[in-house]
């Protein structure tokens, strides 16, 4: 913006210097007007945006709230790990104060002045462990940071592919439309030299008339899945976004053997998330079972100079002590740290049968992925052989119509088959892709490793 108003400003003082009195104004006009334009042109720029599905990617990654949440957790457990060695640190106290006794034969006008240094610390085995505990949960929370990385980024591929689909249904339902729109024309031209019927004239019309509402509501979907994918990647809805790419088939030579990676194939993100539950759920009761059942070592060292009552002199009235304890009613099964203790072991169990789960959930949703793949990819190849026997029948339809052998609804009603075809073809395209990235993000391989 600076430098067109710079660019403009230069050509009118170079043109105020030259040229006749009326030129002089007429170039200043001018470049005013250059430099709105240029400035509109900018403003254009920066609230227009060419988006591929990699870019999506990388801005979602950047810019997303819940991601950007889980990245603000994970930076607190890293910073408690970090600290964890203040459990060894012991307290510190530092007071002043003076004492009066209440006796009533106590000279009142006299206190006893002191200073403190108090300092203390107690140790046990449950401290260790609650330090592991602290780093598990950051191992943990490293793990859950990940899966909603990876979460996301299957969210914005399949909002990404879904737009595509939309674009390609807009531009198929457009052309339908155009076709249709043709179609009546030609046929009011021949129903004025009386070749086509009244009826076939009205059934032109109503197909005309029934594709409008459909690309209507096909535009508004088509924006409203725009502006969830705009939220969900952090761009304003100000912003006018086109996106570049286009659904194509996934290269199926890597498909031959999913059998094979189904058997190689890793614990899925939900097995993974709870193993690391697990390991924190252990720890945390090896913590609880330490600090319950074990002694404590505490230490107390005092330093307390004081003075007045019967002497002016500082006297040290400090003290160091050593004490192991032990809390003898934790170790009954029915106290409360025994409650704790069962409560915790009762979660493990949770979680052990909530892996075994998850994994036989993972083998049944792997292999209902690899049966989806199979199934469109059968069905593509046959809806690509109809393509080209719809696209051959509405040419020999369209020939016999020209030449008085065919009605304009067969003519029609060919178009129809083909543009029906072209659409299963996108849609089984599209569903073969997203279930590609399922299967993906199920056997925690980097998207497009199947598909591309």
């Amino acid at each position: 913006m600076f430098l067109s108003v710079f660019i403009a400003y230069y050509t009118s003082i170079q043109i105020l210097w030259g040229g006749s009195y009326m030129n002089r104004y007429w170039y200043v006009g001018l470049g005013i007007l250059l430099t709105g334009l240029i400035n509109i042109a900018a403003a254009q720029d920066a609230t227009s945006l060419v988006l591929t599905e990699e870019d999506a990617v990388v801005r979602a990654t950047v810019h997303n709230i819940s991601l950007l949440r889980f990245q603000n957790t994970l930076e607190a457990k890293k910073r408690a790990v970090d600290r964890s060695f203040n459990s060894f640190l012991p307290s510190v106290t530092v007071g002043v104060g003076a004492i009066h006794s209440n006796e009533a034969s106590y000279d009142l006008a006299k206190w006893n002045r002191y200073g403190s240094l108090k300092t203390s610390l107690s140790l046990s085995v449950g401290t260790f462990y609650d330090i592991e505990t602290i780093k598990q949960q950051y191992e943990a929370q490293k793990i859950s940071y990940e899966q909603a990385k990876k979460s996301l980024e299957l969210s914005v591929r399949k909002y990404f592919k879904g737009l595509l689909l939309a674009e390609e249904n807009l531009q198929l339902l457009s052309q339908n439309l155009q076709t249709a729109q043709k179609n009546y024309e030609e046929v009011l031209k021949k129903q004025k030299v009386g070749l086509a019927s009244e009826t076939e004239a009205l059934s032109a019309l109503v197909t005309v008339e029934n594709l409008k509402p459909r690309l209507v509501s096909a535009r508004a979907s088509y924006v409203n899945q725009l502006e969830t994918l705009k939220q969900l990647i952090g761009i304003e809805s100000s912003v006018v976004v086109t996106l570049q790419g286009k659904l194509e088939r996934p290269n199926t030579t890597k498909l031959a053997d999913l059998t094979r990676l189904l058997k190689e194939a890793s614990p899925s993100p939900d097995e993974q998330s709870l193993r690391s539950q697990l390991i924190v759920a252990e720890m945390n009761r090896k913590a609880t079972v330490a600090s319950t059942t074990l002694p404590s070592l505490s230490f107390s060292w005092t330093y307390q100079p004081t003075a007045g009552g019967t002497t002016s002199n500082w006297v040290d009235q400090g003290s160091l002590s050593i004490a192991l304890n032990w809390s003898v009613d934790s170790l009954l099964p029915f106290s409360s740290a025994g409650e704790s203790r069962d409560t915790l072991m009762d979660t493990i169990r949770d979680l052990h049968y909530q892996i075994e789960d998850a994994r036989k959930n993972a083998e049944l949703t792997r292999s209902s992925y690899v049966r989806e793949i199979e199934q469109y990819l059968t069905a593509l190849e046959s809806y690509q052989a109809n393509e080209r026997l719809a696209q051959r029948s509405l040419e020999l339809t369209q020939l016999a119509y020209n030449n008085g052998l065919a009605d304009f609804i067969s003519v029609q009603n060919a178009a129809d088959d083909l543009a029906e075809v072209r659409y299963s073809i996108l849609e089984y395209t599209y569903n073969l892709s997203i279930t590609l990235l399922n299967l993906e993000y199920s056997l925690g391989l980097p998207f497009g490793t199947l598909g591309r």
